[in-house]
């Protein structure tokens, strides 16, 4: 039926808001798809991407030639929409076919990277090139419906460009936070679907009666309105815009994953952010340059791309006071998910919706620039979305594979700039006749404060790039203005190492635990602190299993894992997947000490890419697979957590083959934990449940009933390599030190599952996910000792065909040392009593600091690691001096280093200070070959230096000797470089400077400090002296003043 013309475009725009809601349905939905068959890697994404992307840039083009010889576009637009419909129903189906296809041909392991990537790119054309060419030529058979030559400057395209992408909005953000979740991943193609053909059966109902268009040979062939020159100018800004806001998303991506938490909220939030930003600059460009006669101008277009550089540009120059403001806004998730979510949106459009409104104003500029009215409308929004999209295309790639990992992601940021000021220029130039003369001074100082924000500030540093922020891991700062200043400066002199990855920003953090491994702002394990769990995940189903001769690891990491495993006696084969591949060198300089040199073992194979893709691909089977990936909650990392993973991993396992999961017990709620059971039990019909570390779950899905047996674990934990693991993280040597570490045997995962049903984790609908993500938000109760609690009450702690001989005495002390020396809150029934009791006691008083009762406690025989050093340490600290020798005889083989210290502090206390320098001396010569020595141990052994030093000058050089270099795995860094600040003053004028250079440019923000600094360089007439002086002028400027007190010019 013929529609009015005043009525036309609102018709048309509700329709299109639909189409474009549904198109980014499908981008979401399709992306994860992809996901589960190719894997996460940047190349398959990338691949996915420019398919969807090319497709619709060619349909754009296609359809826009198609639209201008439509004698009734609306008619062709209805077609088009249910086209896609049907084309979205078949893709389950090819998905499948591809899925079967691609995994066949064994996946990057078999093919290698490029022939691989060109697989991957021509499956995907078989998938999304019917669908997604269909949905480029949607808006161009649109926009010719609805315009007139009575819209010179085309406003009406400003509407459906703005409302296209509003709608996109909106599926992205329904899509995110409802749809995939609660729906899963097929219903909702399949609603998309239903929806586009309702779209279609509307417009094809609004076209029945529609008078045909009078189609003109002769206005097809005229000319440009536009000169050559100038068509080819906007086209090839058409695909610079493309270009620059695909690369601009990726650098949002990951500059904004340490503030908003890498989870998918924040992803799906970007998005949003920048289709928001997109749909309210189509909408401007109708009320503020169509409609105005005159306005749509080459010099308009310099004056928006002038604006965009410098929205781009400020963010970039307020660098860490956005981190600082990110700080202080997520507060708001003691609101729960919806004021995380308003906290995060707060942060991105600080980056997000200023540069992405201008680059929605663009597009419909540069197509009112090609022409006015009707004219050639179809083919001018055809060819000029064509081109944005080829330059999206190749923003994606060149942004994924080469900018960001060469330039890192602050040089991609920059290199937007660029071309965005370039774009700008080349505008003025050539729009210089349209441009008024107030144009030209407004243009130029936009150029000019814009290229100073972005070249001149230092940008973001560590303190937004490698803190986590949007974790939750960062609750307050400083309250005074030069108390952030240290914040600051201690968070970017404590980086080791950074580098821009192509999966991810990644550095190597000091920290008192040893190196900390950051991804994306979160660390993802340290050289010490979580030795525990890192050695142990490989080492207990290894113990478990009669003979593992094959292992396959998901993640490199540190190293530690895979160096461990590579190690066990008899081990011929340990391949590693690791999606980030530089991730090697990291392992390689900084973790090489606790990894055991693993990239130098013959039998570690590194296999660059998605550990999901290598288990589902065609290969052999192992004994072990170990699977310690990152936390649930971060984009794409729960497809680790599936059903289909799972039942992945069974079919590559031997017959008495073990899989080991590792799930954090920390910032997760019960609902979750359940899932997780519930999921592995869907597939392995025995998990056994064990912990690795404090809040650290390990569970253990066997094939087979549980069989080992006592003679096994005693035979193998006296092997060396077990012993000395063993030894140095759960600081035990017997069984009953092991099994302490069960929690619960299979029988309990289900009855747990039968009392309180949880819902299994699938490809399709990946509540972990989610689940995950939420619990980021709020406060969660739940504690790894819940599950040991519940265990020890049903009789299912203790693995059933051990249980009748079991020295059940000795493992509930072990369990009880084992929960105060991590510092459990929860306590387990106890039935010691006597000396068991009181050395149980002695344990606890340890774990709190209580050297005396420790003392007064103790009986008995020390006979595990934890007890000889327990008590090493509480004579050290508080026992008279006769009392030590005996403690020390008893560690001095195994622990050089900590004997020494403890005899250090010893003869410290009781006034010995020559002997106590000789010990300290000895104890950090032995630290370097020793490795695994205690925090507390090194941390109480530098706390004697400056007294020592102090007490002896002679002594200094032999102590800066020792203590130059930083310790084997960057164990207590940041306590040794406090340590040489303390004895700064006693050393020599050139060991003065090369301490002081050891925090350049960033020094401690204390004013003993700054003043030593200063005299220091004056002294020796160093280049740095004029910036000590301004940097302790500004120390003293804000002395003992708040952040919130105002200066006294502002008073």
């Amino acid at each position: 039926m013929p529609r009015p013309a005043s009525l036309r475009l609102p018709f048309l725009a509700c329709l299109l808001a639909l189409s474009g809601a549904c198109a980014l349905v499908y981008q979401m939905a399709w992306l994860r798809e992809f996901r589960l068959v190719f894997g996460g890697a940047t190349p398959a994404t990338a691949a996915v991407l420019a398919i969807f992307m090319g497709a619709m840039g060619a349909g754009s083009a296609l359809f826009g030639r198609k639209a201008e010889a439509s004698c009734n576009p609306l008619r062709l637009y209805a077609l088009i929409e249910l086209a896609v419909g049907v084309a979205a129903l078949l893709t389950p189906l090819l998905l499948s076919l591809v899925r079967s296809l691609y995994l066949s041909t064994g996946g990057i392991a078999a093919l290698g990277q490029v022939p691989a990537t060109l697989l991957q790119l021509l499956l995907a054309t078989v998938v999304l090139a019917p669908p997604c060419l269909l949905m480029g030529g949607s808006l161009p058979a649109a926009f010719k419906w609805v315009e007139t030559d009575q819209d010179a400057q085309r406003g009406s395209l400003g509407v459906l460009y703005g409302v296209n992408t509003l709608g996109a909005l909106a599926g992205v953000l329904v899509s995110t936070f409802w749809l995939l979740e609660f729906w899963g991943i097929r219903t909702t193609v399949m609603t998309a679907a239903g929806v586009n053909l309702l779209i279609g059966g509307m417009a094809w109902y609004a076209s029945i009666g529609e008078k045909p268009v009078a189609i003109s040979v002769k206005e097809e062939m005229e000319e440009e309105d536009s000169s050559p020159l100038t068509a080819r100018f906007l086209y090839l800004a058409a695909g610079i815009t493309g270009f620059t806001f695909f690369l601009s998303e990726l650098v949002w991506f990951r500059i904004l994953a340490p503030l908003l938490g890498s989870s998918v909220y924040g992803f799906g939030l970007i998005l949003a952010l920048a289709l928001a930003g997109i749909g309210l600059g189509g909408l401007l460009y109708r009320m503020l340059w169509a409609s105005r006669p005159g306005a749509v101008t080459l010099a308009a277009l310099a004056r928006v791309a002038a604006w965009q550089a410098f929205f781009l540009a400020l963010p970039f120059a307020l660098g860490d006071r956005i981190a600082v403001f990110a700080i202080d806004v997520n507060q708001l998730r003691s609101l729960g998910l919806p004021g995380q979510i308003t906290g995060w949106a707060l942060i991105a459009s600080l980056l997000v919706l200023g540069p992405s409104i201008l680059a929605g104003v663009q597009f419909p500029l540069l197509v009112g620039l090609l022409g006015s009215g009707s004219r050639n409308a179809g083919r001018h929004v055809g060819y000029a979305y064509a081109t944005n999209t080829l330059g999206a295309i190749a923003g994606s790639l060149a942004g994924g594979f080469i900018l960001l990992p060469w330039l890192t992601a602050l040089g991609a940021w920059r290199w937007v700039f660029v071309l965005t000021l370039l774009l700008s220029l080349g505008a003025a130039v050539l729009g210089t006749r349209s441009a008024s003369r107030w144009s030209w001074p407004v243009i130029a100082a936009l150029w000019l404060s814009a290229g100073w924000l972005m070249f001149v500030p230092p940008g973001p540093t560590a303190a937004w790039r490698h803190k986590p922020i949007g974790y939750g891991r960062v609750e307050s700062l400083p309250t005074s203005i030069n108390g952030l200043r240290g914040w600051l400066h201690a968070s970017r002199w404590k980086i080791a190492h950074e580098f821009e990855g192509r999966e991810a920003s990644v550095a190597a953090v000091d920290s008192d635990d040893g190196y900390c491994l950051y991804v994306n702002g979160k660390s993802d394990g340290s050289a010490f602190g979580d030795a525990d769990t890192q050695v142990m995940q490989g080492l207990v189903p290894a113990l478990l299993h009669p003979a593992p001769h094959t292992a396959f690891i998901v993640g490199l990491g540190t190293g530690t894992t895979a160096g461990w495993v590579a190690d066990v006696p008899e081990m011929k084969l340990v391949d590693v997947v690791e999606l980030e591949p530089a991730m090697a060198s990291l392992a390689r300089h900084h973790f090489a000490p606790v990894n055991r040199d693993v990239l130098n073992k013959a039998n570690v194979h590194l296999i660059p890419g998605d550990a999901r893709e290598a288990l589902l691909a065609a290969g052999s089977r192992y004994d072990l697979i170990i699977s310690e990936p990152s936390n649930p909650y971060r984009a794409g990392v729960s497809t680790l957590f599936t059903q289909e993973f799972y039942a992945a991993a069974k079919a590559r396992l031997h017959e008495h083959g073990l899989f080991a999961q590792w799930v954090q017990g920390y910032e997760v709620d019960a609902q979750a934990i359940r899932q997780v059971y519930a999921t592995l039990t869907s597939v392995f019909p025995h998990v056994e449940t064990w912990i690795s570390g404090p809040n650290d779950l390990l569970f253990i899905g066997h094939l087979t009933p549980p069989a080992y047996t006592l003679e096994q674990l005693r035979s193998r934990i006296a092997e060396p390599l077990m012993a000395e693991a063993l030894k140095r993280v759960w600081l035990t040597n017997s069984v009953e030190g092991v099994l302490a570490h069960h929690l619960a045997s299979p029988e309990f995962a289900r009855s747990l599952l039968q009392t309180t049903p949880a819902d299994i984790n699938t490809d399709d609908r990946n509540l972990l996910e989610y689940g995950f993500a939420r619990a980021l938000s709020k406060d969660n109760a739940f504690e790894t000792t819940q599950v040991l609690s519940m265990a020890i009450e049903q009789e299912m702690d203790v693995p059933a065909h051990l249980s009748s001989k079991m020295d059940h005495t000795r493992l509930t002390y072990e369990r009880l040392r084992m929960l105060a020396a991590d510092g459990a809150t929860s306590s387990i029934p106890s039935d010691l009593d006597g000396d068991d009791q009181r050395r149980a006691d002695a344990t606890v008083a340890f774990a709190k600091g209580n050297f005396d009762e420790v003392l007064a406690t103790w009986t008995g025989t020390p006979s595990s690691p934890f007890e000889q050093l327990m008590l090493l340490e509480s004579a050290a600290q508080a026992g008279t001096a006769e009392l030590l020798p005996p403690y020390l005889a008893a560690v001095r083989q195994d622990w050089p280093a900590d004997a020494h210290f403890a005899a250090a502090l010893s003869a410290f206390r009781h006034e010995s200070y020559d002997d106590a320098a000789s010990q300290l001396l000895d104890g950090f010569k032995a630290l370097r070959p020793q490795v695994w020595v205690r925090l507390s141990s090194v941390q109480g052994a530098l706390s004697l230096v400056p007294p020592l030093a102090a007490n002896n000058r002679d002594l200094v050089p032999q102590f800066m000797a020792v203590l130059q270099q930083p310790f084997p795995g960057g164990l207590a860094e940041p306590s040794r470089m406090n340590t040489l600040v303390e004895i700064i003053p006693l050393l020599s004028s050139a060991q003065q400077i090369e301490v002081l250079s050891l925090f350049e440019p960033n020094p401690p923000w204390q004013r003993q400090f700054l003043e030593f600094r200063l005299k220091t360089y004056r002294d020796a007439t160093h280049a740095l002296a004029p910036q000590a002086e301004r940097d302790l002028q500004e120390f003293l400027l804000h002395a003992d003043r708040r952040l919130d007190e105002p200066t006294a010019s502002e008073r």
